[in-house]
């Protein structure tokens, strides 16, 4: 039996002979060894990878022991398997002492399917039917989620405003944005933190907890831009 693994950025091809001749397509199998000596050849092919990070804030999971109970993700990526079967690539890292969990896979570009669970095996997952999160991989990417809140927010984005730093401390930078009048920041659970006029391309956040906001610019004519913003 032999069995060819891929490096990151590397997928397997097929094996072959010295001749080229392709012996199998699959990359384990059982060889049937004959009565002199054979090479056999793994080939694999390169492909692009970006980074694809993703945050969630469990502030919502109020019953969460943080001290306990393990946060993972599965997906499309990980052809869905049963949590705990790989943890070192579903288990989400603790930022310090927040409510906040990370985790960072190079992956080739695809739109991948994903969700939330704790601790091992098919259950405790956000919802009861089991929705799916979905993310295009176009270049690298940060997602920012919410435990039992959706992803896509269902407002107009304007492309060309870029915020950041994201995650942030103590201030956010806005660019792009001369059409913007108004700003304000909310909680995961809807509550107001800031809505004030838009002055400037810097706006101070020293004094927010750290956790998921979101960041509303509105302007004239009804043109809003909404960004997801992480506190670390």
């Amino acid at each position: 039996f032999i069995n060819a693994i891929p490096n990151e950025g590397f997928s397997f091809l097929n094996w072959t002979d010295t001749q080229g001749t392709v012996v199998s397509e699959q990359p384990a199998f059982f060889f049937t060894m004959p009565d002199n000596d054979v090479i056999l050849i793994a080939n694999f092919d390169e492909f692009e990878t970006f980074a694809l990070t993703f945050n969630i804030d469990m502030t919502n999971a109020e019953w969460l022991d943080l001290d306990h109970e393990v946060v993972n993700i599965t997906g499309s990526m990980h052809n869905w398997t049963v949590l705990g079967d790989i943890a070192r690539d579903q288990a989400l890292m603790r930022v310090d002492n927040s409510k906040i969990f990370t985790i960072t896979f190079n992956l080739p570009p695809d739109i991948y399917a994903y969700a939330y669970f704790l601790n091992e095996g098919e259950h405790d997952h956000e919802w009861e039917d089991v929705s799916l999160r979905e993310i295009v991989l176009d270049g690298d990417k940060v997602v920012n989620d919410a435990w039992g809140l959706p992803t896509n927010i269902e407002t107009v984005e304007a492309e060309s405003v870029l915020v950041y730093p994201n995650p942030f401390t103590d201030v956010v930078h806005v660019r792009g944005a001369d059409w913007v009048t108004h700003v304000s920041i909310t909680d995961i659970m809807g509550n107001t933190i800031m809505d004030m006029p838009f002055t400037g391309e810097t706006i101070m956040t020293s004094h927010l907890r750290t956790g998921m906001y979101l960041l509303r610019l509105r302007g004239e004519y009804g043109l809003t831009a909404v960004h997801k913003i992480l506190k670390y």
